[in-house]
């Protein structure tokens, strides 16, 4: 069958594929020929130490040693990347020296083939440089190989009422509004899931309107049928937002190839919050608690949300599949950013959330030259300058909210960015 499949095809290329599978497409992707197009800047030999030891090739160039995802040397930064160690109470401690690959002899055996790895980087760095991921297949792993970027919704969702009214008075003014709350900037019902720049509510509606007449004359009583006109997808953000194509809710399509005697090697990157500007890692940093174990605290923003709006990507996934789309192997990596350079150099014994948890940045952009920037000033305040889920998850703020200001905010269950995460 390997055989065969090399005959037909010169060259595997990703191409999208249906909205079943949500996630984002490979930012650079070659499974065969002999010119790779990869940047010059991370065609280097990967470093073996970097990547706990895995037997890593150029990106770009397939090597059928192993299935793995590894970090890309030249990317400016200190970065860690490795598997989470399942045999221990908490699997995301470990000794960081677990290589994050899969070995041929272990397909279709658990835990070995389905594994989970955290890349750990710094919160500047990551900021300021985002990630990108060096992935590996080898040509006789699998037939079929996907990728899926994390993704998660910024705000809530829903559905707006299917039933309004309100009252117009002599002076134009509106009143007895109904649902009473929200309104617009004139009075008239409005929906509680349309923010400031993403319009998320869905439904349409029949508003009743009655218009006052002067005296004695009725009021007169007439009908407006509508459309909310938004779309949950409009509250989605991360990643596989930017990458790859959307359906036609516009949710993420994932990537799929073929690449069944061919395997693949790419690099997926990750843009830096700091281009985007973004005022967290929110964005590149998809790293939640995974206690209480064996269930993790998924955020309620990566989660299914009411209304039927469906869950979201929390990882960044890497799937390599049979031809009845079954998985062979699997690798789900997670972002987490550390606070403090002492605590991230001594590995798995210290604490990336040290410090005060998060500061709410209300500026256009940041200011270097505060005393918040000054690391002879720090004191302790703060040592955690830049948000993530951690922080999120910590403050259990109220929601929903009534303004895009208050969209830094949680409810009960689960964490939502800021509209400008």
């Amino acid at each position: 069958m390997l055989q065969k499949t090399k005959n037909i095809l010169d060259c595997v290329k990703g191409i999208s594929f249906g909205a079943s599978l949500t996630g984002i497409g490979i930012f650079l992707f070659n499974s065969c020929g002999p010119k790779p197009t990869i940047p010059t800047e991370i065609s280097s030999l990967l470093d073996p130490l970097l990547n706990n030891g895995i037997a890593v090739s150029t990106a770009g160039t397939v090597t059928d040693t192993s299935f793995y995802v590894a970090l890309v040397p030249t990317l400016p930064g200190s970065y860690k990347i490795h598997a989470t160690d399942t045999s221990l109470p908490d699997p995301t401690v470990g000794l960081f020296t677990k290589p994050c690959q899969i070995l041929p002899t272990t397909l279709n055996t658990s835990p070995d083939a389905d594994i989970k790895c955290i890349v750990e980087g710094e919160e500047l760095d990551l900021w300021f440089n985002g990630m990108e991921l060096n992935y590996n297949i080898p040509p006789a792993l699998c037939s079929y190989f996907t990728v899926d970027s994390y993704y998660y919704y910024a705000a809530q969702p829903g559905k707006g009422p299917t039933a309004t009214s309100y009252t117009i008075q002599l002076d134009g003014t509106t009143t007895n509004t109904s649902p009473a709350y929200p309104v617009t900037s004139d009075g008239k019902p409005a929906c509680k899931y349309n923010y400031e720049g993403r319009n998320c509510c869905e439904g349409k509606y029949v508003a009743t309107v009655s218009t006052v007449q002067p005296a004695p004359s009725p009021a007169i009583t007439s009908t407006i049928s509508g459309d909310w006109g938004g779309k949950a997808s409009n509250c989605l953000s991360g990643p596989a937002l930017d990458f790859g194509s959307k359906g036609t809710t516009g949710y993420p399509q994932g990537t799929i190839a073929l690449v069944e005697g061919k395997g693949a090697n790419g690099v997926l990157k990750i843009t830096a919050p700091a281009k985007k500007s973004l005022k967290s890692n929110i964005y590149v940093a998809n790293y939640f608690d995974p206690a209480p174990l064996p269930t993790p605290k998924m955020p309620t923003a990566m989660a299914a949300q009411a209304g039927g709006f469906g869950a979201t990507s929390p990882y960044y996934k890497f799937s390599c599949l049979d031809r009845a789309f079954d998985i062979r192997a699997r690798i789900r990596v997670q972002i987490r950013e550390w606070n403090e350079v002492s605590e991230f150099e001594k590995s798995n014994s210290g604490d990336p959330n040290t410090g005060q948890h998060g500061v709410f940045f209300d500026g256009e952009a940041y200011d270097f030259s505060s005393v918040d920037y000054n690391p002879g000033f720090n004191n302790g305040y703060p040592v955690n300058r830049l948000l993530d889920w951690d922080d999120l998850e910590f403050f259990s703020l109220s929601y929903p909210a009534t303004s895009a200001t208050a969209l830094k905010g949680y409810y009960p269950g689960g964490a939502y960015p800021q509209s400008n995460e």
